[in-house]
């Protein structure tokens, strides 16, 4: 090739390279204090090559971001982590029966306190089948025994018929009776004639009345005999009480009893039932010990030692405390709450253009809409006159009034070129934004008109976020492994102030903290890092219990839950049917699953948003079916609430993955009902080295 052609092409090529190359400044670390310094490696400062003249800020009284929360001191290892351990019984007992026969009744003492049933089962202790001369009979009430009752060890839990039984027991006691008489009447024979030979012996020492030897050699002979038959009587009465004993013995085993205490797993048979001596009654398995068998990594197998204590995190399954009744069998698109007055209002929007207002009792207001409904955004309670923003696929925003009676659209002007993906409202009310594939544009909401359109193009992938931040700052979200930006707001335009690149995750819906210092990154499919929108800072990290279970679709942080300022996450992931509740890592450490929430469809949840209020607060959920769930969010008390164990002895042996050991951790299963664990449920042992 000429030369001369040559040159001019490489100077383009050159220029289209620096074109698609933008100048970014990456931040490798940021101080702490302390001497410490967070790796930042996700966090880059754009420079366009033409600055976007913002002009004047379009909240200049807008309050500042916090600062990283990073403890400083003394430094801890990272805690080890054994995710979705098997909470299992090491105790139970297969309850048989000891003879054959019938089943007369299976059930438990009635407790002192215990409200009598209206059918109870009343009967006379079996080791007391008869009673002292003017006491009356004692009798024993039980109760009908139901699966997961809790029985105590060697008390009655079924009984046999034993009807002759007992008559055996009663026809003992009386031979032992008539024994008993005759044993004492021989006793009293020898000592009569006993007193008689002494009698003769006496006076024939003191001279007074001579008795013939004959005579004494009788009494004698008497008293002989007398000891004999009393000797009889005596091994006849020990016979009898044998036999006693061998009756009641044989009526006792007509009664059942655990050998431990527990609950009750399953119930094999029915009063009235034939049963064979050994076969099972019931099952009982001890639910006061606990074990929970997990796998740890082998690389840190030497990190643990016999006899460490552990902190144990269950996670619950819980089901769905209200449901919104049925609009739709289309998927949910789009959830956002906030309050009127007392009252909380959810709004739900939907693939078939609907958008209903609900009050957690009935539906108030419905919202219509020709085409689909991909966004909605609701104005907070402290907004004098309260109104949504819904967004469709014909790329037009709307404003709907709440609380005024056929509230008409308000169209603003202008739509965008595709469908609207996203919105958000300012904390006052007076701006909102929405985006599209490419494009974000920011709206006055009183007049409907369009400000501006953010003319840096730092997307690459459909705008699906949008959050608008008490800081007059936005923050905008990219499809898949987008960029997450920060945007400071002017009255002309937005610049980027901050990004979070090389995000690695499937979270489209990335929370922002309400009160605008903290968002979740996912930095990859498994790991969701905290990080404070005003300094760009990795707090903490959430980490998936394993690399099979992925975060994706949504996780959004909740308001405080207490005072503390405690707050949870909520995530969706590879698994259909739930969403996971997860404690937030704080100063740098790492979280284990709270609670997994089920929806009743098993349908994959698209959609969710936490109530405008922690304490007190709920997370409301909609899936692929349509169908539309309330779950209670945690109170302090289920926060804080501890489980210690304790690991005996680490295990030694690979499992055939090659990568894990299997551990056994122990602990007591508390007594109040509240935070009893359940064999089946999962948990996270959490060791600290």
């Amino acid at each position: 090739m000429n030369m001369r052609r040559f040159l001019p092409l490489l100077g383009v090529g050159l220029l289209a390279l620096t074109a698609c190359d933008p100048v970014t400044i990456k931040s490798d670390a940021v101080n702490i204090g302390n001497g410490l310094s967070s790796a930042n490696t996700n966090v880059t400062s754009n420079q366009p090559s033409t600055p976007v003249e913002i002009g004047n800020l379009l909240y200049p009284k807008a309050v500042a971001f916090d600062k990283a929360d990073i403890k400083t001191g003394v430094i801890k290892a990272d805690p080890i982590l054994v995710p979705q351990g098997h909470i299992v019984l090491p105790a139970k007992q297969d309850v048989p029966s000891e003879l054959e026969g019938t089943i007369r009744w299976i059930g438990r003492p009635l407790r002192p306190g215990e409200q009598k049933p209206s059918d109870p089962f009343e009967y006379l202790d079996v080791k007391d089948p008869y009673t002292q001369e003017g006491q009356p009979a004692k009798i024993y009430t039980y109760i009908r025994l139901r699966v997961n009752d809790y029985v105590e060890k060697d008390k009655p839990v079924a009984l046999l018929e034993d009807k002759m039984s007992i008559l055996n027991v009663l026809s003992a006691l009386r031979a032992m009776d008539v024994a008993v008489a005759d044993e004492k009447s021989a006793r009293k024979q020898v000592e009569y004639y006993d007193l008689e030979y002494r009698s003769n012996l006496k006076a024939n020492k003191e001279g007074k009345a001579a008795v013939p030897d004959i005579e004494v050699a009788k009494s004698k002979a008497q008293v002989t005999v007398a000891e004999s038959q009393a000797e009889s009587k005596k091994a006849a009465l020990g016979k009898s009480k044998v036999e006693f004993d061998t009756a009641q013995e044989k009526l006792s085993r007509h009664t059942i009893s655990p050998a431990l205490s527990g609950r009750v797993q399953s119930i094999n048979k029915q009063a009235g039932d034939a049963i064979k001596a050994g076969e099972t009654i019931l099952q009982i398995q001890d639910t006061k010990h606990l074990q929970i068998e997990g796998a740890v990594d082998v690389q840190n197998l030497g990190l643990i030692q016999d006899g460490m204590a552990v902190t144990i995190q269950p996670s619950r399954k819980t089901g769905k405390y209200l449901t919104m009744p049925r609009t739709s069998s289309r998927p949910i698109t789009a959830i956002a709450t906030t309050r009127l007055g007392p009252d909380h209002l959810v709004f739900v929007a939907s693939e078939d253009g609907s958008v209903h207002m609900w009050d957690l009792k009935s539906i108030k207001a419905s919202f219509k809409h020709k085409e689909p409904v991909r966004t909605l955004a609701c104005t907070l309670p402290s907004v004098a006159k309260q109104f949504i923003v819904t967004g469709c696929d014909d790329g037009k925003a709307r404003l709907w009034y709440i609380g005024t009676p056929k509230s008409e659209a308000k169209e603003f002007d202008g739509h965008h070129v595709g469908g609207v993906l996203a919105c958000a409202i300012s904390p006052d009310g007076k701006y909102c934004v929405t985006s599209d594939e490419r494009d974000i544009y920011l709206w006055e909401t009183a007049t409907g008109k369009k400000l501006y359109k953010f003319e840096e193009r730092k997307h690459v992938q459909p705008v699906v976020k949008l959050a608008f931040l008490p800081q007059g700052r936005v923050v905008s979200v990219g499809k898949d492994n987008d960029a997450a930006c920060v945007w400071k707001m002017g009255d002309k335009n937005a610049t980027v102030e901050r990004s979070f690149d090389h995000r690695g995750g499937e979270v489209s819906n990335l929370g922002v903290s309400d009160d605008g210092n903290r968002m979740l990154i996912d930095q990859d499919p498994t790991r969701l890092n905290i990080v404070t929108l005003g300094d760009g800072v990795t707090e903490s990290t959430l980490q998936s219990p394993s690399e099979s279970n992925k975060f994706a679709g949504l996780a959004l942080l909740s308001p405080k839950l207490n005072e503390k300022g405690d707050r949870v996450i909520v995530t969706t992931g590879s698994t259909e049917g739930s969403l996971q509740v997860w404690k937030t890592p704080t100063g740098g450490g790492k979280s284990a699953e709270l609670e997994n929430l089920i929806c009743d469809d098993n349908a994959q949840a698209t959609a969710a948003a936490f109530s405008t209020v922690g304490v007190g607060g709920f997370i409301v959920a909609g899936t692929k079916k349509g169908s539309v769930y309330l779950w209670k969010l945690p109170d302090t008390e289920e926060l804080t609430h501890v489980y210690k164990g304790v690991i005996p002895k680490k295990g030694s042996q690979v499992e055939p993955n090659g990568k894990t050991v299997r551990i056994i951790a122990e602990l007591e299963n508390p007594t109040e009902e509240r935070w009893q664990l359940l064999p089946g449920d999962t948990a996270t042992v959490i060791i600290q080295p």
